[in-house]
């Protein structure tokens, strides 16, 4: 399980984050696993773009849910392997 990710800020636009989520999917893929969820503020820009969508109620991990932060645009995203 990957918890957590970014790129600081000065180093985003380089691919650093879509190498990080590609190695995260081989990673998945090597364990079977066939849907990934991410927890995100922001926009999620990058998550978006690599086919990442709102994951509908009760598809979300509980918890993920639970500490969801409206305020900050929090929301909770996954994608089909």
């Amino acid at each position: 399980m990957l918890y957590n990710f970014c790129v600081a800020r000065g180093s985003q636009g380089r691919g650093l984050g879509a190498a990080l989520l590609h190695a995260a999917f081989a990673e998945a893929r090597g364990r079977s696993v066939r849907e990934v969820f991410t927890a995100t503020t922001g926009g999620a820009a990058l998550f978006r773009r690599y086919g990442f969508l709102p994951a509908g109620p009760g598809r979300a991990p509980a918890a993920w849910a639970g500490a969801l932060d409206p305020a900050r645009g929090s929301e909770v995203l996954s994608r089909r392997l």
